[in-house]
């Protein structure tokens, strides 16, 4: 899983095997061990709720999906699931999944 952060937006690419993991009701964890600085956690996990939702506990941060919006996603055209997720205080995190697809250079 790759993951860019930028002023609020967080952008997910999904390897093909990760969509079909989490397709198939699995997490997917990306980590980075800091050695005794600590560790932090990007999740992305299916949940049973109605719309995407962000936590962020210490340096763990868990974006939970709806079953729903990825069922079947592994093998249709759509490649993207984009959000705008509200956090309070009138602000928002965009929010956006993206398979992440193989470069298409060809000769011209």
């Amino acid at each position: 899983m790759k993951i860019r952060l930028t002023n609020d937006t967080v952008r997910l690419r999904l390897s093909d095997e990760e969509v079909a993991a989490l397709c198939e009701n699995g997490s997917l964890v990306t980590a980075i061990d800091f050695g005794t600085a600590g560790r932090s956690e990007w999740v992305l996990s299916p949940s049973n709720g109605d719309a995407i939702e962000v936590a962020l506990t210490g340096s763990r941060l868990v974006i939970s999906i709806p079953r729903l919006w990825i069922e079947g996603w592994e093998s249709s055209a759509h490649t993207e699931i984009d959000v705008e997720v509200p956090v309070g205080h009138g602000r928002s995190v965009s929010i956006l999944i993206e398979k992440d697809l193989p470069c298409r250079h060809g000769a011209d």
